[in-house]
């Protein structure tokens, strides 16, 4: 019964890990830099504020606007050429949806009445879907939000992007690896960045799952009860140690699936990604590489309560996917996909000194494997016993 509260705990945790996030703020991120007048209408009186005035009306998807220069300090024709080049051209928002800008101005007395006219690329409602972040980690909070609700579309807007930080399809991989019941398809991510230059970015993520969203509810449905259904398998319900649930889970994703290392033979690293490469390859459709074996045992181990992680690495100069799992404490290393093709005696929680020679990886990226060598009992072999029948 511990253990399938476990369970039930464990799924509740990664199918509901987003939240309301604080990042999202689809308001006008200039308003307090707006001024106005007694009556609520846009007043300007320097080229900053003349600037805001106008990037405030695009935030609105205002398609005219009025502008009062009272007091203007400035060359007005001017800076309303240069300012409407800039919103359209350097701005975030306006290289985003802006397709085309023009203005008039009218002298009242000593100052100036301006009327924008604005012509869009984006509709309102994707004008006002742009998220607001701070940084990678509030992108990658974005990014993981979109892949929950397996969205096909995300665009967030930095003020600080730079392309190692936001690589896309490098995050996406990120979290489906901590969210390995996201393992259900591979997708594949284009990016827009607008302006094409400078740290203030919004980027347009473009997520193509490869099939429709019927199917991609049934496939995560179906991983789901697999990895309930192989978590569960061989479990007497009796307490038992990490190392031997481990043992156990092994066991039964190489009984259930078949490795299928040709497919990751590339030594550049640069894979195309396909079913084999998922957890739901390796627990529904019984054929997957390493990397669909990592992402199923790390399924396989949260439903169980064991903290797991993954491994990139590689095996004999392949691209190569693995474990670490916490047994008492410590780390080690457990190769699914070789304990498939070679048997678990040599890949099953072993020590950095037990597996060195085998597989390779960044050792600064993960944690040491240093506790003592894990041996399990021997298992007691059925002995025959023959009927009276026999014996006779």
């Amino acid at each position: 019964m511990r253990r399938v509260m476990a369970i039930i705990a464990a799924m509740a945790l990664l199918l509901c890990s987003c939240g309301a996030r604080s990042y999202v703020d689809i308001s006008p991120h200039i308003e307090s830099g707006i001024a106005r007048d007694p009556g609520g209408g846009l007043t300007a009186s320097n080229y900053a504020e003349l600037k805001n005035a106008i990037i405030y009306l695009v935030e609105q998807s205002s398609e005219q606007g009025s502008i009062s220069l009272v007091g203007y300090s400035g060359q007005v024709e001017e800076d309303l050429g240069r300012a409407c080049s800039e919103v359209t051209d350097d701005e975030p928002i306006g290289a985003y949806g802006v397709e085309y800008m023009s203005y008039s101005s009218t002298k009242v007395l000593a100052n100036y009445e301006v009327t924008i006219s604005i012509s869009y690329s984006r509709t309102p409602e994707e004008l006002a879907s742009v998220e607001r972040v701070g940084g990678p980690v509030e992108y990658r909070d974005a990014v993981l939000d979109a892949l929950m609700d397996s969205r096909e579309t995300l665009t967030v807007e930095t003020p600080y992007y730079s392309a190692d930080r936001f690589d896309s399809q490098s995050t996406v991989q990120n979290i489906i690896h901590e969210n390995p019941l996201l393992s259900f398809c591979s997708p594949v991510v284009s990016e827009s960045l607008y302006p094409s230059e400078g740290l203030r970015r919004i980027v347009e993520l473009k997520i193509d799952y490869g099939m429709d969203a019927d199917e991609l509810a049934s496939r995560r449905e179906d991983l789901e009860r697999a990895a309930r259904e192989l978590t569960l398998e061989g479990d007497s319900g009796e307490e038992t140690d990490d190392a031997e649930t481990v043992r156990r889970l092994v066991r039964n994703l190489c009984e259930r699936s078949d490795f299928l290392p040709e497919r990751e033979d590339d030594l550049s690293g640069e894979v195309t990604r396909d079913e084999t490469f998922t957890a739901h390859g390796a627990l529904v459709e019984g054929k997957a590489t390493s990397e669909g074996y990592a992402l199923a045992l790390s399924a396989l181990c949260s439903l169980g309560a064991v903290d797991c992680r993954i491994v990139s690495g590689r095996w004999d100069g392949i691209l190569h996917y693995w474990n670490l799992v916490r047994v008492g404490g410590d780390w080690y290393h457990v190769d699914a996909a070789l304990c498939e093709r070679y048997g678990e005696d040599a890949y099953l929680l072993k020590t950095d000194e037990e597996i060195g020679d085998a597989l390779k990886w960044n050792t600064a990226s993960y944690p040491a494997a240093d506790g003592e060598p894990i041996t399990f009992a021997a298992e007691e072999i059925p002995v025959f016993e023959p009927t009276d029948a026999e014996n006779s």
